[in-house]
């Protein structure tokens, strides 16, 4: 049977600031605003711009801005074809990862990033956004699948736990699909890569206790994934909150990464 890997994303813990880290933030777009203007905005300018502050250039090892798509993009309906109720109010899902969560909180005090960066921030929030994005605070755990991400498209369920089961029990249930999955080639067939973010922290807004990711390799791919994994909805009721939980399609969009 395959084994669940846990790579080093792992929070810091507040005694070791300069371990690892890594955070999921979904911006979510304010009533009346143009909802492409205003992904694309976050998508390419902003990430764009982060990086050319000096003091980010070596604080990233992957940095995404992954696009949230919806069927205006000319995708398959994502309300039909995923596992929870698709959040329709989400712009992009953003992954900060790094090694050292101090040389990251440092960049953010730099200067020219105040000078430069936050007042974008500042206006992204107040006028196109629901205020400041929730923020995950994350451990990534890798199923199965390339070292490095296949496939531009993205799934991401963000799953909330039953109220009659603990976040550890919620864990070991995904990560108990999961390796059952990793031995479907059927479903490996679609599914490029699959990867588990255990939240660890609520930083800002964060109801949710695991991220599950799924690569694919294009939107086509996603009736043919709905109809997989119906065979584990009975299992899946136990553990998760359908009401509480979300799905988003996205593509992925990389600001920067290095080798891992």
């Amino acid at each position: 049977m395959p084994r669940v890997t846990v790579t080093e994303t792992a929070p810091a813990a507040e005694t070791d600031p300069d371990r690892p880290f890594k955070t999921v933030l979904v911006p979510r777009l304010a009533p009346g605003r143009d909802r492409a203007r205003a992904r694309d905005r976050i998508v390419t300018r902003h990430g764009a711009l982060v990086m050319s502050v000096p003091a980010f250039q070596d604080v990233f090892s992957r940095y995404a801005m992954n696009r949230v798509l919806t069927r205006t993009d000319g995708i398959p309906d994502p309300a039909l074809h995923l596992l929870y109720a698709p959040d329709a109010t989400a712009l992009a899902v953003v992954e900060h990862v790094g090694p050292s969560r101090a040389a990251y909180l440092r960049a953010r005090e730099d200067p020219e990033y105040l000078a430069r960066v936050r007042p974008e921030e500042e206006y992204l929030d107040r006028e196109l956004l629901m205020g400041r994005p929730t923020m995950y605070d994350v451990r990534t755990e890798h199923v199965f699948g390339a070292a490095e991400p296949v496939g531009g498209i993205r799934v991401f369920d963000f799953v909330r736990r039953h109220s009659g089961i603990t976040a550890e029990g919620l864990q070991a249930a995904v990560r108990a699909e999961g390796e059952l999955l990793a031995q479907d080639a059927e479903y490996r067939s679609v599914v490029r890569r699959r990867e588990h973010d255990v939240v660890v922290g609520g930083l800002r807004g964060a109801d949710h206790d695991v991220i599950v990711q799924l690569w694919l390799d294009d939107p086509a791919s996603l009736p043919r994934l709905a109809s997989l994994t119906r065979r584990t909805e009975a299992a899946r009721t136990p553990y998760a909150d359908v009401r509480g939980s979300f799905s988003l399609v996205a593509r992925e969009h990389l600001v920067t990464a290095r080798p891992r």
